[in-house]
């Protein structure tokens, strides 16, 4: 799926978890923004739910590695769509 607008959904729930504790706290999730930190918490077991990224600015090289590892944990990825979601 590539998304393109800011009011869908996912996008919606994405910026409330960024912005708002109680909606942390409630749903039990968070967001975790950037390449270092997203590979970092696989290192650590955390298994991600949903990668939102940005093809033009992700890391090339390593981007697909990483997508990989990702997906391996049972996460909702770009598979269908090299854009993303």
């Amino acid at each position: 799926m590539f998304i393109t607008s800011l009011t869908n959904p996912r996008v919606k729930h994405v910026v409330a978890l960024r912005d708002k504790k109680s909606e942390r706290e409630e749903s039990g999730l968070m967001l975790i923004e950037g390449f270092e930190e997203l590979s970092l918490a696989l290192e650590c077991g955390v298994k991600p739910r949903l990668l939102f990224f940005c093809p033009e600015i992700f890391r090339k090289g390593t981007d697909h590695e990483l997508r990989q590892r990702i997906a391996a944990t049972g996460a909702e990825t770009d598979r269908d769509d090299p854009r993303g979601l």
